[in-house]
C-alpha cells in the first residue's frame, strides 16, 4: 500500500521522525550528564562559582533584608511611640489600661521568644518575616477597629497579643537572618545592622 514501495515501518518506530535526520552517534544519544553537586535554584548565588557575583548577591538580599527591617522597625516605633496617646485620647482608657496593655505584650512575648527556636527551624527567618509582616498589618487594622466602638477602650487588650507575636519573632527572625545572609567573617555586622 505504500507509494515509496518499501517495507511497513516496524511497529515501535515513532511516526513523528523525520527519516534521514536521526543520529547514530552513540553521544548524541546518551542523556545529558548531569553535575556530580545538587544545585539549588533558591540559594543565593547557586547559578554562579564567580565569588564577586556571589557576594553582590548576598550583598543585595542583605540589602533588601536591612530594608524590609527597617520598614517594621519605625512602624513599631510609630505605634510604640503613640499607642499610649491613642489609648488615653482616643479611646477614652486611663493610665491603669496603658500598663495593663504592656503587660500583656511583655507576658506573650516571652512564650513566643522561647518558641522561636523552633519555629525558626522548621519555617527559616524569610517565612517568619512575612508572617510578621501580615500579623502586624492585622495588628494596625485591630487598632483601626477599635474606633467603632467607643466607650470601650479595653478591646485594646484584644489587640496587644499582636504585638508580643510580631515582635519577638521579628527581632529573632531578624538576628538569626541577618547572620545567615552574610559571610562568617562579617556576620557580626549584619546583626549589628539590624
Amino acid at each position: 500500500d505504500s507509494d515509496e514501495g518499501g517495507a511497513p515501518p516496524a511497529a515501535d518506530a515513532n511516526p513523528f521522525e523525520i527519516g534521514g535526520l536521526e543520529s547514530d552517534d552513540e553521544e548524541e544519544k546518551a542523556e545529558p550528564t548531569r553535575p556530580d553537586k545538587n544545585i539549588n535554584p533558591f540559594e543565593i548565588g547557586a547559578d554562579s562559582d564567580d565569588d564577586e557575583a556571589r557576594t553582590a548577591q548576598v550583598e543585595g538580599d542583605l540589602v533588601a533584608f536591612l530594608a524590609a527591617s527597617a520598614c517594621v522597625g519605625s512602624g513599631f516605633g510609630f505605634v510604640m511611640s503613640f499607642l499610649f496617646v491613642f489609648i488615653v485620647r482616643g479611646l477614652g482608657g486611663a493610665a491603669t489600661l496603658c500598663g495593663l496593655a504592656l503587660f500583656v505584650e511583655c507576658a506573650v512575648e516571652v512564650p513566643v521568644m522561647r518558641a522561636a527556636d523552633g519555629l525558626l527551624a522548621r519555617h527559616g527567618s524569610k517565612t517568619l518575616v512575612v508572617v510578621v509582616l501580615l500579623l502586624y498589618a492585622a495588628r494596625c487594622a485591630g487598632y483601626a477597629l477599635l474606633t467603632f466602638f467607643p466607650g470601650r477602650p479595653w478591646l485594646v487588650l484584644l489587640v496587644e497579643p499582636l504585638h508580643g507575636i510580631t515582635f519577638a519573632l521579628f527581632y529573632t527572625a531578624g538576628v538569626v537572618g541577618a547572620k545567615a545572609r552574610m559571610p562568617s567573617d562579617r556576620q557580626t555586622l549584619a546583626q549589628g545592622l539590624f
